[in-house]
């Protein structure tokens, strides 16, 4: 039952929400290739997160919560309301995850 760390690299892009909020008007997205690069990290995060020997539910992905290295390469952020996920609880009984958890936006 050790406390668990997670150390980042500092992220000089900033968050997604405010690459979003800065975008210049009119324009209302960002290039198709940036978006496209930034669903596979997003997607590659995920999939680690959720297949590793005991999975991890992040449970509040959001734009504040991704955010960008100086390369514009995506990163996942605040675990704070991320669960370990097993497949049984100790008393045999499937596990299910209840109520509700995150930014509800983005839910």
């Amino acid at each position: 039952n050790e406390p668990l760390l997670i150390l980042s690299e500092f992220m000089e892009g900033g968050s997604l929400e405010d690459r979003f909020n800065n975008l210049p008007n009119g324009s209302g997205r960002p290039p198709l290739k940036v978006a496209l690069r930034w669903i596979m990290d997003l997607s590659r995060a995920v999939c680690f997160l959720h297949n590793c020997t005991t999975p991890i539910i992040h449970r509040d992905l959001k734009p504040a919560n991704l955010l960008l290295t100086a390369e514009d390469h995506l990163k996942v952020s605040d675990f704070g309301l991320c669960k370990t996920l097993h497949k049984v609880r100790e008393d045999g009984t499937p596990y299910q995850m209840t109520g509700d958890t995150g930014t509800r936006r983005y839910m």
